[in-house]
């Protein structure tokens, strides 16, 4: 709709903003909202320490979200998403959260009670959607045109080769980054001729 207005609550971090700057969206506003986070490995102290800083940017995208007036409030599964839909949830706004894994991440985990509707961008398996607190639905996951454009290209010589591709984001990437690098040292002469990508 033309006439549809969106307001985006980001943090500092530059992913943000290069999101955004990318989005074909003409003007989006955007406002600033302290990065929170849900956990601390320094233990119970250090996370008590925190409780200051949660509640500033509670408070902080409460006021934005009233100032703004939405119909609908949609989460994106980071944590930069944690403050302004629990705003929301106070204020009896309608939540959705998108969620583009098949299983949730930690914030879509901690607001999942809080939405009307969970959307995924992959299948969610039977015994986790058994378990979510709300409806779930899956629609996909939008990948840019040139990623669109290479499931119609001719198959190539190198694409006829046996081929493993390689994903890790969030959470797990460090971890599949460190299993990766170990199997690529340890087992060289067995992937000779594989494509890794």
């Amino acid at each position: 709709n033309a006439d549809s207005r969106f307001l985006f609550l980001t943090s500092h971090r530059v992913v943000d903003h290069t999101v955004l700057s990318v989005s074909g969206l003409s003007e989006p506003l955007s406002q600033f909202v302290s990065y929170v986070r849900l956990s601390s490995a320094r233990g119970m102290w250090s996370s008590a320490g925190q409780l200051w800083s949660h509640w500033k940017s509670f408070r902080q995208a409460r006021r934005l979200l009233k100032s703004f007036q939405p119909q609908v409030v949609v989460g994106l599964g980071a944590l930069a998403s944690v403050p302004g839909i629990l705003a929301a949830s106070r204020m009896g706004l309608p939540i959705a959260l998108l969620e583009q894994n098949c299983l949730p991440g930690k914030a879509t985990r901690v607001l999942g009670s809080r939405a009307r509707l969970t959307v995924f961008g992959l299948p969610v398996p039977q015994q986790q959607r058994g378990l979510w607190p709300t409806p779930v639905t899956t629609r996909g996951t939008p990948v840019r045109a040139e990623i669109g454009c290479l499931a119609n290209g001719p198959t190539s010589q190198v694409a006829q080769r046996r081929r493993i591709l390689i994903l890790g984001g969030s959470q797990g990437s460090e971890s599949i980054n460190r299993i990766v690098s170990n199997l690529l040292c340890t087992q060289r002469p067995n992937i000779e001729d594989w494509k890794i990508v």
